[in-house]
């Protein structure tokens, strides 16, 4: 894990961005059909009030399932995707409210590596054409400079400046990914967004990227939004964890604490599909959830997660639960971290809890 936790800018200054109520929805196209019977447009809510924190040097690890949001917050933070509602701010600014010109510049302070490291470079494109197109947009030195530039960025991220001009089809899924990386770091930015950036590549070279990502954080002190549904992967490079749920954040805090001890039930499930070494004497303990995720254009009343949550209670379904501090620079989206709530007054409901006892017993 990066030792940013560490640093001023982790224990309690002005974070370097700063997300508030954060909503990102699509408009559902409808069929001639729907349209004709006067049928009315949904709203997919990919994401819904979204807030968190990163802090200057700090790792922030954005965890959930397929489909929960990540990689829309991401995008949705920096500009690639238009916000909905809702407030960003980088280093004190408004990303929302910046002019173009302003948002120009942003570009330089904010990066982004993107989960298919081939997809997203162009194949007609050589290695060192890829690593200075920020350069050459932004009307960064000459062209020599830059070339030189991409020679030097390339060996930094462990290739070899002489495939400077060979192209994306030539190289390897993890070599794809640092050339990704490199072009990330061209501009000198100071935050990066790194979606799912091993999701795609063998183990081995994963924890090659992986120690490669920590060691540029410390040379170039930089902020990182890591988005990722391997657990293991965040504990390894994550300062702190927000887990997300249907587009909400259920969880957040420090990733060792989390990782020890779970405050909300879907943490709990997601934290149990880890795979892990049993013994015949310690059986573990895995918490299986059953049913199938409710749909973003219709999301359930009250707490997301009661329609699949063994511990959900009639106040679950009522309504949705504030964000309990559970700890130093912790919180949960759960009832049930509120032990004066009236949610202890009553029982499970009873569906669920028969549903996780039917688990059990498989």
């Amino acid at each position: 894990m990066s030792d940013a936790s560490e640093g001023a800018g982790v224990s309690g200054s002005d974070p370097l961005l700063s997300v508030e109520g954060l909503r990102k929805y699509y408009a559902d196209d409808l069929s001639l059909i729907d349209r004709v019977l006067g049928a009315e447009a949904e709203s997919v809510k990919a994401v819904d009030g979204v807030s968190f924190d990163v802090a200057e040097g700090e790792t922030l690890g954005l965890v959930g399932e397929s489909g929960c949001g990540k990689s829309t917050t991401g995008e949705t933070v920096l500009r690639l995707r238009e916000a909905t509602e809702g407030r960003i701010a980088f280093d004190g600014e408004d990303l929302l409210e910046m002019t173009d010109a302003e948002l120009t510049e942003f570009r330089k302070r904010a990066q982004i590596v993107f989960q298919d490291p081939f997809s997203s470079l162009d194949p007609r494109m050589t290695a060192g054409d890829i690593v200075t197109e920020g350069l050459r947009i932004h009307g960064i030195s000459d062209r020599a400079e830059r070339r030189e530039t991409a020679r030097d960025l390339l060996d930094r991220v462990g290739l070899s400046a002489d495939q400077i001009d060979r192209y994306p089809h030539e190289f390897s899924g993890g070599q794809r990914q640092r050339i990704g990386i490199a072009r990330a770091l061209a501009v000198d930015p100071e935050f990066i967004v790194l979606d799912e950036p091993v999701s795609a590549l063998d183990v081995s070279v994963q924890a090659q990227i992986l120690n490669l990502l920590d060691d540029l954080q410390e040379e170039f002190g930089l902020t990182y939004l890591f988005i990722a549904h391997n657990l293991s992967v965040v504990r390894h490079i994550c300062d702190r964890v927000a887990v997300m749920y249907l587009g909400e954040i259920v969880e957040t805090g420090p990733v060792d604490e989390i990782f020890a001890d779970p405050a909300h039930p879907y943490t709990e499930a997601l934290l149990s599909s880890v795979p892990r070494v049993t013994t015949e004497d310690r059986e573990a303990e895995f918490a299986t959830l059953h049913g199938d995720v409710p749909s973003p254009r219709n999301p359930p009343a009250g707490c997301r997660f009661h329609t699949r949550c063994p511990e959900a209670r009639a106040a679950c379904r009522e309504s949705s639960p504030p964000a309990y501090d559970v700890g130093e620079r912790r919180s949960a989206t759960c009832f049930r971290a509120d032990a004066g709530h009236s949610y202890w007054e009553s029982e499970p409901i009873e569906e669920n809890a028969r549903s996780a006892g039917e688990g059990a017993d498989d």
